[in-house]
């Protein structure tokens, strides 16, 4: 998707949703508030967040996917470095509305970040009553079996094989996360 027709700048890089608002980030890190009106008009807010902030994000714009999440009331934006068809690091950034700044962080807490292989699926849980690991980001690549798992603790990456008995071609990796009742 494209919000004009003049150069890469305003390609469509990552949709998430905050507080029930659609966010759209660009390719050279704008970040934009989908508005509907009472005629279903469309205005879109530049929240004019000041990308050199985030090291990475004029830098490498466009070598490297990235995906907008909310958790726990927290926009964050998170950039995965994939070498060689290999995940080497995931930085995470969160996003201060008052300072209009990405701010890195180190840390989820009890929460718990999935990206599917499409990259199209990005989903975070709380992990306090469930067997899930907090802190963590879990990952996969299209047409690929692996799972990789980033610990933001250690700054560490786990790639395991969790499911050996599927066939290599069977690339339709979908996070499902169960509903936990009291």
């Amino acid at each position: 998707m494209r919000l004009h027709d003049e150069d890469d700048s305003d390609c469509v890089r990552s949709v998430g949703v905050h507080k029930g608002d659609i966010c759209i980030l660009m390719w050279y890190e704008h970040l934009y508030f989908v508005k509907f009106d009472k005629s279903y008009s469309i205005t879109l807010v530049d929240l004019k967040v000041d990308d050199n902030t985030c090291p990475t994000m004029r830098k490498l714009h466009s070598r490297f996917p990235t995906y907008l999440v909310e958790t726990c009331g927290e926009l964050l934006c998170l950039h995965c470095y994939i070498l060689h068809r290999q995940v080497v690091d995931i930085w995470v950034y969160k996003l201060d509305f008052d300072e209009k700044v990405w701010i890195r962080i180190k840390e989820l807490k009890d929460q718990a970040i999935f990206i599917g292989s499409s990259g199209g699926q990005v989903l975070a849980c709380s992990t306090e009553e469930s067997r899930i690991h907090g802190n963590k980001i879990y990952l996969t690549l299209a047409e690929e079996r692996s799972l990789y798992v980033y610990d933001l603790d250690l700054c560490a990456l786990e790639v395991c094989l969790p499911c050996p008995n599927v066939k290599a071609d069977w690339v339709q990796n979908v996070w499902i996360l169960p509903v936990f009742e009291d």
